[in-house]
């Protein structure tokens, strides 16, 4: 009679044959009060079957029991017990478990998500320090920040890092905005545009402006691959947010060498770049390679 999952089973095959007498002999050994609770799925099962039965009174003892014994300490087992009680309707029993000090519940889930996210996963990072600061765990944000996430933290996803700096900078841990932005930039890879373009837009964002000089430092203008054209238009359009002319036009005049005669898309890039959207005449500065280019005279519309 202690094994929950044993018990419910039987009262089922008891109920679908139609053996009533049987059930009513099973019900009078008092399975309630001998199920053992240490398996929150087979009290589950067992009150499910209860209920089945019409066994009210064992539903009640089974539920109390259930309410008063659940451990406070695994919010698995909390989570189970609280659904299994509110399905077999038993409510006073779950108002007794809330009542067992439900902030202490809310602490535990909050000390639990802030200990099992994984650190080298900057997305899910960011979504469990924003989650954990909307629920106002102010503690459990200090240990997971504790737990230095800037350091561990893969940065081969410019979006995640990215928004993982966003959360960092919303809970006002300066010393991790920093730590995550210094390696960042260093480690950009410096032949992706679009990576490069998104690591100057998120360092920008964070008010990381030693790290962007670093990474300005190693030269990305000089290094970027020219082959994305999309993505090269992006790294312009990030180092011209962050006022690095020179490198700008750098950029723009590898450009100008390298682009094809067949192709006006390298050309309206630095125009863009050069100049800035919607110009109609020729930028002040044209970048060098189109001063020496017989083949176009400036009007990208004809």
């Amino acid at each position: 009679m202690d094994e929950p999952l044993a018990v419910a089973s039987l009262l089922d095959s008891l109920q679908r044959a139609g053996a009533h007498d049987q059930v009513t002999a099973l019900l009078a050994r008092d399975p309630a009060a001998h199920a053992v609770l240490d398996d929150p799925l087979g009290v589950a099962r067992l009150l499910d079957s209860l209920q089945k039965a019409g066994a009210r009174d064992q539903i009640t003892a089974l539920a109390e029991r259930a309410a008063a014994h659940a451990p406070l300490d695994d919010p698995f087992v909390l989570a189970q017990r609280f659904d299994s009680l509110r399905k077999a309707g038993a409510n006073d029993q779950v108002t007794a478990l809330l009542d067992r000090d439900p902030a202490t519940l809310d602490d535990l889930c909050a000390e639990r998500a802030a200990e099992r996210v994984a650190l080298d996963d900057p997305f899910g990072v960011a979504l469990r320090f924003d989650s954990l600061r909307k629920a106002g765990a102010d503690d459990q944000v200090t240990a997971l920040l504790a737990r230095d996430p800037a350091a561990h933290a893969v940065l081969d996803d410019p979006l995640a890092v990215a928004r993982l700096l966003e959360s960092l900078q919303r809970a006002g841990a300066h010393d991790q905005i920093t730590a995550l932005a210094e390696r960042a930039a260093a480690h950009a890879p410096l032949d992706d545009p679009f990576v490069l373009a998104q690591r100057f837009d998120s360092l920008r964002k964070a008010g990381a402006n030693n790290q962007v000089t670093a990474l300005l430092a190693r030269n990305p203008a000089a290094h970027v691959a020219l082959d994305d054209p999309l993505g090269v238009a992006g790294l312009l359009d990030s180092l011209r947010e962050i006022g690095a002319d020179d490198h700008v036009i750098a950029l723009a005049e590898r450009i100008a060498a390298h682009a094809p005669q067949t192709t006006c898309m390298p050309l309206s890039i630095c125009w863009t770049a050069c100049g800035g959207p919607g110009h109609t005449t020729k930028p002040s500065h044209w970048p060098n390679g189109f001063l020496k280019r017989p083949d176009f005279d400036g009007d990208l519309n004809g």
